[in-house]
């Protein structure tokens, strides 16, 4: 009988052990010392039992109606993401600093290939400012890309004409020499038939490549043309690989414009 009350004891006191931890857990983890730790132990799981299919590909700023505040932030990979987000801060900040963004996540499937495509905006930024930002999981890795907030007053922008191919090392070149001379670059435009077809996944696969880094650190301006309404049969029908992959506007893309200084597109 003794041994009973003494086993009815021990569970009554592992219970309450489990459920202080919890407790302890929730309130650590609501404050912003508590959520880096919680980060920090995340990062380290993910590093030892990284994931397939998880990392972030394509990763692309996109432009907003208000660009010196603002900045839409796009990336793929080929399974899906739970809690997907972006975690940003100010350039060369402490990483207690850094804050977290949600991001949405759409299965597109087309040209027998399926991409998880993930989607998240920023508000609020401080004009004129540099941050440091990367996606997917809310862990912290050496994969920073750069974001500038523009300066309505004094910017550059790159752009490109035509950039369709069967060959996309020609474009690829372009764009290196581009950004390699003006990596201050506020904004890219590429106007129109980005691809030769599309829904083709090859070209849309080598125009992405040819455009990295350079999409992930400056915002990209779309503009679509008759290429991106063909079909692999060369008919046409709806842009969605285009609506996919750029979603100027959630949930779905439609036109759009934004003002940069004195000029608007």
């Amino acid at each position: 009988m003794e041994e009973k009350k003494r086993g009815k004891s021990w569970l009554t006191w592992l219970s309450a052990m489990v459920a202080l931890v919890v407790v302890l857990g929730v309130i650590i983890s609501s404050t912003a010392w508590g959520a880096g730790l919680v980060r920090q132990g995340r990062t380290l799981y993910y590093e030892l039992l990284p994931q397939a299919g998880t990392e972030a590909l394509y990763v692309r700023q996109l432009i907003t109606p208000d660009m010196t505040t603002s900045r839409i932030i796009m990336w793929e990979n080929h399974a899906p993401e739970s809690d997907p987000v972006v975690l940003y801060k100010i350039a060369g900040a402490s990483d207690s600093t850094i804050q977290t963004v949600p991001a949405t996540m759409e299965r597109f499937e087309e040209d027998k290939t399926v991409r998880y495509i993930y989607r998240a905006e920023f508000t609020g930024l401080t004009p004129n400012s540099t941050y440091e930002y990367q996606v997917g999981k809310n862990v912290i890795t050496k994969g920073w890309h750069t974001l500038h907030t523009m300066d309505p007053k004094n910017f550059t922008a790159l752009i490109f004409p035509d950039s369709q191919s069967s060959d996309y090392r020609g474009w690829k070149d372009l764009v290196n020499t581009a950004y390699k001379e003006n990596p201050e670059a506020s904004f890219f435009v590429n106007m129109g038939d980005l691809v030769d077809n599309g829904e083709s996944a090859y070209q849309w696969d080598a125009w992405f490549g040819a455009v990295e880094p350079m999409i992930a650190n400056i915002p990209f301006v779309g503009v679509s043309g008759n290429h991106e309404y063909y079909s692999l049969d060369w008919k046409f029908k709806e842009p969605t690989a285009y609506d996919s992959f750029f979603k100027f506007d959630a949930p779905k893309a439609k036109p759009y414009s934004t003002e940069a200084g004195d000029s608007s597109r």
